[in-house]
């Protein structure tokens, strides 16, 4: 009898013969063609699993990236992560003073060590390899009379280390610090940062940047130079009373009908003389900004009209316009004059009334004597 399986007849019912194939028979072929079919399948997965183990193996063995770097599996990152740290018992000592626009704080540098020491809560971090880390304090000392202006906020305040002639900023990452005069809270306690450096530096200072500027402090010996910030530190702090004075009589500059004194009520609020204003930057090398806010009324009263709002604010110091003026509200505006050091003028001011985009129906002038404003 010619088998079935060399010829190519059909196997699904009988043989050549007629007679029926048994279930058993079936079944026994069914497992056979199975097993041929999954067998080599399976096979090529556990090879391609003991593949990936084996590489797995070699790397978690290997571990040669030196940014990897492990003690008890906490990881240490590259040169100039910056790390938070809790705050050591003993603060470091040779802390300096700088001057940031809106606030005055101490800051201090440790010597380069090999890891990040272990605490309740985290585990020792070891320094790349070929670095060390560098601990860093900071801390909040007072306040700074802080003038803002109609600009944008300038956001250029940095806090960098410079650790044998290499900057490293203190302010990147998710650790970084945060510089924001919005946020009066922050360095309300000491900052506590680690900072990962190449080498072992030996010659390290702590650098506040703002603009262009650089106040440098030494770690070893807390020395300060303030630079060209040096005017900064002399600036009152921000809780100070301000002494606040009428602006005095006023002219009635237009054709109108004169006025009662008391008519139109005009007050000095502040004054300040500072070598900064946000989103204005530094003033020139001799110069300095002379930062005058007025509060005058929001409306006038005339005879037989109904009363006029105020439209406009303008002042002149020693008949030089404002570098920028800035309407804080309806009845407030701060105007910042760019002066030589310590220079004293005349402000003339003047306040219009009428309606937006019209001629004024009334303009008033105050001048307020240079003594005055400090």
């Amino acid at each position: 009898m010619t088998d079935p399986k060399t010829t190519g007849a059909d196997t699904t019912g009988a043989d050549s013969t007629g007679t029926q194939s048994t279930g058993s028979d079936r079944a026994g072929t069914d497992r056979t063609s199975g097993a041929s079919r999954w067998l080599p399948a399976l096979i090529a997965i556990i090879s391609v699993v003991a593949v990936v183990a084996l590489v797995a193996g070699v790397k978690l063995i290997g571990d040669d990236d030196p940014g990897d770097s492990r003690v008890d599996g906490t990881p240490s990152g590259t040169f100039g992560k910056v790390m938070k740290g809790a705050a050591a018992a003993e603060p470091l000592t040779n802390e300096g003073e700088v001057v940031l626009p809106w606030i005055r704080l101490d800051v201090a540098a440790g010597e380069p060590v090999d890891e990040i020491p272990a605490t309740k809560k985290q585990a020792a971090v070891a320094a790349p390899a070929g670095g060390s880390f560098i601990r860093v304090e900071v801390s909040k000392q007072g306040t700074v009379a802080f003038a803002l202006s109609s600009k944008s906020p300038a956001d250029d305040v940095d806090l960098l280390l410079r650790a044998d002639g290499t900057d490293y900023s203190l302010t990147e990452g998710p650790d970084g610090l945060e510089f924001d005069p919005s946020k009066p809270w922050l360095f309300q306690s000491r900052e506590t940062r680690w900072l990962s450096v190449a080498g072992q530096p030996t010659d390290v200072q702590v650098v506040l940047r703002v603009g262009d500027v650089e106040q440098v402090v030494d770690a070893a010996s807390g020395k300060v130079d303030l630079g060209d910030a040096a005017a900064l530190a002399d600036v009152p702090a921000l809780n100070q009373d301000y002494d606040q004075f009428p602006c005095g009589s006023f002219t009635r500059t237009d054709s109108g009908a004169d006025l009662q004194p008391g008519a139109a009520p005009c007050t000095v609020s502040s004054t300040l003389r500072t070598p900064y204003v946000d989103g204005l930057g530094w003033a020139d090398t001799g110069q300095e900004f002379l930062v005058v806010n007025v509060r005058t009324a929001k409306q006038l009263a005339l005879s037989g009209e109904s009363p006029a709002a105020v439209t406009e604010r303008a002042a002149t110091l020693d008949g030089a316009d404002p570098i920028d003026t800035w309407q804080r509200d309806r009845s407030s505006t701060q105007f910042v004059f760019e002066v030589p050091e310590g220079e004293q003028g005349d402000l003339t001011l003047t306040s219009s009334f009428g309606e937006q985009g019209k001629d004024p129906v009334a303009t008033l002038e105050w001048s307020i004597d240079a003594a005055k404003l400090g």
